[in-house]
């Protein structure tokens, strides 16, 4: 997953933050004029989220896989362990023996 967006996606973020910065500023008519900009930037980064998004949800259902192995591996564990200590002899070794 890479961990840097996209070059366009500094791009996206000034044009929206230059929108905002006009809003506040009650600069209208030059970020009105900028609209197909702003459109595409966002474009740009709803096309960078979605691919995140794709990647993130891989990720977690790979991890889902191993995890559900995991309890399997774990679950076997505690059954070998359950059949060996039912193999052993029940006395315990720090039981004094009788004569004492």
């Amino acid at each position: 997953m890479p961990n840097s967006p996209p070059p366009d996606h500094a791009f996206a973020t000034a044009i929206v933050n230059e929108h905002a910065y006009h809003e506040d500023q009650g600069q209208t008519s030059n970020a009105d004029s900028d609209l197909p900009q702003q459109m595409e930037a966002l474009q740009i980064r709803l096309t960078f989220l979605d691919d995140q998004l794709e990647q993130l949800n891989a990720i977690v259902t790979r991890q889902d896989q191993q995890l559900q192995a995991l309890q399997d591996q774990l679950r076997l564990l505690y059954q070998k362990l359950d059949n060996l200590q039912s193999a052993l002899p029940q006395q315990p070794l720090d039981e004094l023996p009788p004569h004492y």
